[in-house]
């Protein structure tokens, strides 16, 4: 079943990849159809046991506007890995696309929180974007801060340009003490 695993993640990440060049292309919808049979098979065999199937399958099935079934597997995922940080970052993506900014930052929160380090960077940049947006410099700041402590090389750079930006943005909001 592992195999099943493995090349559905590759149809997932060929999927995505295909879209970010041409978004409306017949062969992602393929792809994502492709990963979500493997994922289903994997499902079949494994049940719960392996729950990283659902969250990727959901990933699929968002992809594909079936977000019904998405929300279900994400469900299902979350109930048996609460803390497995790929799941709760797609949850809050998900969450994030279906305008509910608030819940969707809590859980980016939770995610960045927990050990795995494979989903840190993109969720630590969202995290601050998201501050950004909201106009929560201070947190701003203090996000990206965190994930410094993590990066270097080019990631440094966009949470350090998040880092000026917001402390700009501070200075705005604070104004001049007036001479006595």
């Amino acid at each position: 079943m592992e195999c099943y695993l493995n090349r559905g993640t590759a149809y997932l990440k060929l999927a995505n990849t295909i879209k970010s060049t041409t978004p409306q292309s017949h062969e992602t919808t393929i792809n994502y159809q492709n990963a979500i049979d493997d994922f289903t098979k994997v499902i079949q065999n494994e049940g719960s046991r392996l729950p990283i199937a659902y969250t990727r399958r959901a990933n699929a099935y968002y992809e594909l506007q079936n977000s019904k079934a998405a929300w279900d597997d994400l469900n299902i995922a979350l109930k048996e890995r609460p803390n497995c940080q790929e799941t709760n970052y797609h949850l809050a993506v998900a969450l994030l696309l279906s305008k509910k900014t608030q819940e969707a930052i809590s859980c980016f929160e939770k995610a960045a929180s927990l050990k795995d380090e494979g989903y840190f960077i993109r969720i630590k940049t969202i995290l601050c974007a998201l501050y950004y947006e909201r106009k929560e410099y201070k947190k701003t700041i203090s996000c990206s801060q965190e994930a410094l402590d993590h990066v270097e090389g080019p990631n440094a750079v966009v949470f350090q340009k998040f880092i000026y930006e917001a402390q700009k943005a501070l200075q705005k909001e604070i104004p001049p003490k007036s001479p006595k």
